[in-house]
């Protein structure tokens, strides 16, 4: 394995470390659940936090999937050299 490949490669992996925090914090905010009683009038909200919570998380997740398979193939291709 070439420093270039062992650079790369640890590359990938601080990259996929930060891809699993960014997606566990993303599943805490879709996860949260704290209803509110008012009977207060509330304004119109166009988002929905927990469903934006819930896309990213799952572009994050294809985005790691996508690191993995790097991962993979920079190490499949350095056994075979």
């Amino acid at each position: 394995m070439t420093k270039d490949d062992l650079d790369r490669l640890s590359h990938l992996n601080a990259t996929i470390k930060k891809r699993r925090e960014e997606i566990e914090l993303l599943r805490c905010r879709a996860e949260k659940c704290t209803p509110t009683i008012s009977f207060e009038p509330k304004g119109a909200t166009s988002e929905n936090l927990r469903e934006l919570a819930i896309c990213e998380m799952c572009d994050c997740e294809l985005s790691l999937s996508q690191l993995i398979g790097e991962v993979y193939k920079l190490r499949k291709h350095t056994e075979l050299n």
